[in-house]
């Protein structure tokens, strides 16, 4: 970063198509890290892993929760995907949340260069917590909100994303006329093949049918120009939290890490996702760590990590 906050966003941010491969951690806040908690994580993202971003999951409703994020990956030499957290219990928290991020983003001079963009739920469709028209209003409410920083016109590349994160399943079920594809600037995917009912060992035909065919759907329903980032992708190494709808599922820490190489190596090589909209498809490993989410973090609960986790973060 710079000594000082810089006074335009002028070719800040890359051009998408330069962006590729791994792209950084899904991180999980719902036990409110502090702020020297994030900023040694984000060091470390960057620092042994070469993370560009770090993409939020989970809600931390503390006061000053979303300047400590802000400063931290300001510190750490990283971006950062805020997301407005819908949670599980069909309360109305969401609406504080999304409000405390964008007053965050509107007041903390340092945001805009941070911030690469607003995701507006992890799997709300799949959840149902608001219907598509709603969910689509508030992300083109988010838009509007933060008007300086997202428009496209004005900013280039350097434009705030405003995007919403699912499953292919999700979008093909209640999303059908893929109104929030069509508003997202660009395209989130949550892609878990350990859920399949045919998953069996993490490198497996149909973990990579899983793949190509969540990344096809997005790019054949968005009109086949917008980027396509899969924000939650992973396979667990026990399943501890979740069990698998396939009695073959194999949750191990080989299975986890097959994946992810399986995963490295076809984002570069497999030109379904290589030669797809701006530059092909950019990733992030879910999750961070055990202590956020057991046996799906790439470091275990003690910050080791699991496997040796070199992705690339260039296909050229």
């Amino acid at each position: 970063m710079p000594g000082k906050v810089p006074s335009s966003l002028d070719n800040w941010w890359c051009k998408p198509s330069t962006e590729q491969a791994f792209l950084g951690f899904s991180y999980q806040v719902e036990g409110c890290p502090s702020r020297s908690q994030l900023t040694s994580d984000f060091k470390r993202m960057r620092q042994e892993f070469h993370s560009r971003y770090v993409r939020l999951y989970g809600a931390c409703d503390s006061g000053s929760f979303n300047d400590d994020l802000i400063e931290s990956a300001w510190e750490a030499n990283v971006g950062i995907y805020p997301l407005v957290w819908f949670g599980f219990n069909s309360d109305n928290k969401w609406k504080s949340r999304k409000q405390k991020l964008l007053q965050a983003i509107k007041n903390n001079p340092k945001a805009p260069y941070v911030v690469r963009g607003v995701v507006m739920g992890s799997e709300p469709l799949f959840d149902g917590v608001l219907p598509v028209q709603q969910l689509v209003g508030e992300m083109e409410g988010i838009k509007q909100e933060l008007k300086h920083f997202t428009d496209q016109k004005a900013n280039g590349d350097s434009a705030m994303h405003v995007t919403s994160s699912d499953m292919s399943y999700s979008y093909q079920k209640f999303d059908s006329g893929s109104k929030i594809l069509q508003s997202a600037t660009v395209l989130q995917a949550n892609v878990l093949p350990f859920f399949s009912q045919s998953a069996k060992f993490g490198n497996s035909a149909d973990a990579m049918k899983g793949i190509k065919d969540t990344y096809s759907y997005l790019r054949d329903h968005s009109g086949g120009h917008k980027k396509i980032i899969f924000a939650q992708t992973g396979w667990p190494s026990t399943s501890e939290v979740w069990k698998g709808n396939s009695k073959d599922a194999v949750a191990s820490v080989a299975s986890e890490e097959a994946y992810f190489k399986m995963l490295d190596k076809a984002a570069c090589e497999d030109s379904t996702l290589s030669k797809g909209p701006q530059g092909g498809l950019g990733w992030f490993a879910h999750i961070w760590s055990d202590s956020g989410l057991p046996g799906w973090g790439v470091i275990d609960s003690n910050g080791k990590p699991k496997f040796n986790f070199k992705p690339r973060t260039t296909c050229h």
